[in-house]
């Protein structure tokens, strides 16, 4: 049986949310679903279901909400990540207490076509936490 496929949600439908999609679909690395506050509930609930790993790729201002709004979620055994170059790995705190791995993936250039294709080859990012 081939093993099963990372699930990957990506909260923020911009340029780093868009840019980290296509990057991943085009790296085959599993299934991802992008949401944006437009989503409905029920296509949160049902991304924040199925997922192994999460994304949170809005602007630092924003990171509070969907923490926030995440906390109403079962994230135990979910791995989590913001691209904030500014905000703190504390900013989720409230997700780690929640039984969440949590961390930070900057990029170390911008949300570009340039990015994805520096993706593709493994360079340009860094992991916190």
């Amino acid at each position: 049986m081939p093993p099963r496929q990372l699930r990957v949600a990506i909260i923020g439908a911009g340029r780093a949310g868009l840019g980290l999609a296509r990057a991943l679909r085009r790296s085959r690395t599993g299934r991802i679903t992008v949401l944006s506050r437009k989503d409905s509930p029920a296509d949160w609930s049902s991304a924040m279901d199925r997922s192994d790993a999460i994304l949170i790729c809005v602007p630092d201002d924003a990171i509070p909400l969907v923490v926030t709004r995440l906390a109403g979620y079962d994230m135990a055994s979910k791995t989590l990540l913001h691209t904030s170059g500014a905000a703190p790995l504390s900013s989720l705190a409230p997700l780690r207490s929640m039984g969440a791995q949590t961390g930070v993936l900057n990029t170390l250039i911008s949300f570009t076509p340039v990015m994805e294709k520096a993706l593709r080859g493994g360079k340009g990012i860094a992991l916190a936490g």
